[in-house]
């Protein structure tokens, strides 16, 4: 048992180390993704995480003829950090300030005229802003595990047991964009206004991107729809644990189970909307444990374990509706389009008409027509959680090490891609350009409206990269403390631990959990 006891210590200690020399603590440098419209958290207290798993591995069987069950109730919360490094994510050009002019110049970022800002008089607005988005926690874990094979049979030579466990969070999930904009041009500022044209304008980009003509990708640090309270997915598994001394120091086990989604589905509505569960996906579950006593006093009463778990969760399609970037064009769902060849004749018309302002402005939010239904694979993500326990009189002690890894979402139109759409060139009066970007204007490749076919943006011109969450590697150290009351009827645990998860990347989510947990054994 001591030879097996190096093997599994030496084990847990590589799975510690290598994949640590993959990841490391967020960087302002790391920004390996931008102009993304979709961030996808990784849900709190689901199997394998810290705050569910730690000192909840046997505690089924410490009540003596009892019914072999225990319940758990864990009280979380948390905050993210590293807050400009996510702001860097969903912006363009891996930038945390951004430029707005009304004006083409050297240096803009945005061209405010695909916000619907314009200013009376012909007035310059220019502006600055910056992203510095923020996700907040809480929630009720609960928990309850009943050993099956204790109510079948009371065999006390038999070193196998059949479990079974159900598991769902209550959550509630804050996020915030958290902009801020600095206007740099006079305060006193009138939006425009155009008689025959049923087309609102506006005098800064905090009002932008809250309009009313957007069905989607707003963006509002005010709206109370950025906090939702759900029942998260539900877990149920079934495992199979297996004793290998009298005493129950040293076991595994594995188990299979199912994932079924009771969260919110993304809607788009709002950038960074906050979700909790899965996004109503389905899932299927397979995992693995185990527990060794390393060390034991003289007296028995204080011993220290190694335990392991792993965790493999694999998730089915769905539809989603997220919004995309054309290929090579960052941000470019927020850019004014033609919807079709007939919104350009109208502002071909409107020019001959003499109306010029009309002319120019007349357009469809990109933002409308670049957010579709998605059919969303999330794929594979798998859990690896090591730890070294310290049991002493009523005192318990906990202390790892957690590895996340998910593969990247892979996304495809659900519906067929609507004809007809086309970039509107700056100066409007139905012509397109199809070389426009959310920066530069490129006038000199506009074409005229018996040319418009020629810049219809087709299904293949779709970045649907700009839809899909990458894949991603994250780690979480943790430590908890415990005091238990097993000497009792109903054996009972109260703890308190706290974690923190961090990666290597820009779109991995860095974030402080801590936890309050009660068990109960009957």
């Amino acid at each position: 048992m001591k030879r097996l006891s190096s093997i599994i210590l030496t084990i847990l200690l590589l799975s510690i180390t290598i994949p640590s020399l993959y990841s490391g603590i967020c960087s302002s440098c790391d920004c390996k993704s931008v102009s993304q419209t979709f961030f996808a958290i990784r849900p709190q207290y689901q199997s394998g995480s810290p705050e569910k798993e730690s000192l909840f591995y046997e505690r089924m069987d410490l009540k003596e003829d009892g019914h072999y069950g225990t319940v758990q109730a864990v009280l979380f919360g948390g905050k993210s950090n590293h807050r400009d490094e996510l702001g860097s994510y969903f912006a363009p050009f891996c930038k945390k300030c951004l430029y707005v002019s009304s004006v083409e110049e050297d240096g803009i970022d945005i061209n405010a005229q695909h916000f619907n800002i314009a200013l009376a008089g012909d007035a310059i607005f220019k502006s600055k802003i910056s992203f510095c988005p923020q996700v907040t926690t809480f929630g009720i874990g609960l928990t309850y595990k009943q050993n099956l094979s204790q109510l079948w049979s009371d065999d006390p030579d038999r070193n196998f047991d059949v479990w079974a466990e159900i598991t769902s969070p209550i959550t509630r999930v804050e996020t915030n964009m958290c902009m801020t904009e600095k206007i740099l041009t006079p305060e006193e500022r009138t939006p425009l206004e155009i008689e025959g044209l049923n087309q609102q304008f506006y005098t800064s980009m905090t009002d932008a991107f809250k309009q009313r003509a957007w069905c989607y990708g707003k963006i509002d640090s005010c709206c109370c729809d950025m906090v939702k309270w759900r029942l998260a997915d539900i877990e149920v598994k079934v495992g199979l644990q297996r004793r290998l001394d009298a005493c129950g120091n040293h076991f595994y086990g594995g188990y299979v189970g199912l994932l079924i989604p009771t969260g919110n589905r993304p809607c788009a509505t709002y950038v960074f909307k906050p979700i909790v569960g899965h996004r109503k996906h389905f899932g299927l579950t397979k995992g693995g444990y185990a527990k060794f006593q390393m060390w034991e006093n003289e007296a028995g009463d204080r011993k220290i374990y190694a335990s392991w778990l792993s965790h493999i969760l694999y998730l089915f399609d769905g539809e989603e509706k997220r919004s995309l970037d054309l290929k090579y064009k960052p941000w470019s769902r927020y850019m004014e389009v033609y919807n079709s060849k007939e919104q350009a004749q109208m502002a071909a018309d409107f020019e001959t008409e003499g109306n010029f302002e009309a002319a120019a402005h007349l357009s469809t939010p990109g933002i409308n027509v670049f957010t579709q239904c998605l059919k969303v694979k999330p794929r594979i993500s798998g859990t690896i959680n090591t730890a070294f326990i310290f049991s002493g009189q009523n005192w318990e002690f906990e202390a790892g090490y957690n590895f996340f890894a998910r593969a990247a979402e892979c996304v495809s139109l659900e519906c067929k891609w609507p004809c007809g759409i086309a970039l509107k060139d700056s100066v409007g009066e139905g012509r397109t350009n199809s070389v426009r970007t959310i920066s530069q204007n490129n006038i000199n490749c506009a074409k005229e409206i018996d040319e418009y076919e020629s810049n219809i943006i087709n299904a293949c011109d779709l970045d649907l990269e700009s839809a899909a969450h990458p894949g991603m590697i994250s780690n979480t150290i943790y430590g908890v403390a415990g005091y238990t009351w097993d000497g009792k009827d109903y054996p009972m645990l109260f703890a308190l631990g706290g974690s923190y998860e961090y990666g290597d990347a820009n779109f991995v989510l860095c974030r402080w959990t801590g936890w309050l947990k009660y068990s109960l054994s009957f």
